[in-house]
């Protein structure tokens, strides 16, 4: 009984990742759609939070995308590949802290609430995943996870060396696409490894 109760979870985990990726990319079209005039290079995707018809759309999108990424991390990732939940979970209190610093756009502590989650987030991510590359033995997760944590860092570094050309969004945006690859690599992946497991597991049963 608690094996199908732990196995549905787990089905429903695997998700997360995708749901996430969903949300994220919906919230964005949303909000362009709203204010279309922002789809400029100079418009950060965080400027949004300070904009009154997307303040609450901005932090409700990104609530959601944040607890379906721990689900995923918890109850899936966790199940499958050595994960350091607890770095995971630190870099989605960075994203929390971000969404109480937009809850309070005039305060003079939004400033520095505000880079201060947005950087706990990014670099506690980019630490979780450079963590599963050296925890884990298979070759082909080892080699995307490089590939995407070298290519977020070099991203992270470019973008606060060139802020001030205002040119940040294709930054944000080219970061989010690499580490939405990732998810959605390791949730089809792994659900295609686990597959082939079971249909093992039961041929074995049956012999």
């Amino acid at each position: 009984m608690q094996y199908a109760l732990r196995k549905k979870i787990a089905t429903a985990a695997r998700y997360g990742g995708v749901a996430t990726i969903v949300i994220d990319w919906c919230a964005l079209a949303i909000f362009y759609a709203i204010y279309p005039e922002r789809m400029q290079m100079r418009y950060t995707v965080s400027s949004f939070a300070l904009l009154p018809e997307t303040n609450v759309l901005f932090s409700v999108f990104f609530l959601f995308a944040a607890i379906s990424f721990w689900i995923f991390v918890q109850f899936y990732l966790a199940q499958h590949l050595k994960t350091p939940k607890k770095i995971f979970g630190i870099s989605m209190f960075g994203l929390l802290i971000t969404l109480v610093a937009v809850a309070m756009p005039h305060s003079p502590w939004y400033p520095i609430l505000h880079i201060v989650g947005i950087w706990t987030f990014a670099v506690f991510f980019l630490v979780a995943i450079m963590i599963m590359d050296r925890a884990n033995v298979r070759v082909d997760f080892r080699r995307v996870t490089r590939v995407t944590a070298a290519c977020s860092i070099v991203l992270l570094v470019v973008l606060y060396l060139l802020r001030p050309l205002h040119i940040t969004l294709i930054f944000e945006l080219a970061i989010a696409v690499i580490c939405h690859f990732w998810i959605l690599w390791v949730t089809v992946t792994n659900h295609s490894i686990v597959a082939v497991k079971e249909i093992m597991h039961s041929r074995r049963n049956k012999l």
